[in-house]
């Protein structure tokens, strides 16, 4: 299996840091704080990452 190419590996990167940093797209969630979510169920994370990659 090869590796993903870097631009690829950029962005995923860049959405991990949004994610984990609560500042992704803060103008539509209108000020929820998803985060304590993301730690109270995982599967949260990997729901957002796939959702990225489709």
């Amino acid at each position: 299996m090869g590796h993903l190419p870097v631009d690829v590996r950029a962005s995923l990167r860049l959405f991990a840091f949004y994610l984990a940093n609560g500042t992704i797209d803060v103008d539509l969630l209108d000020g929820f704080d998803y985060r304590p979510a993301l730690c109270q169920a995982p599967g949260f994370v990997e729901s957002g990452l796939a959702g990225f990659l489709e």
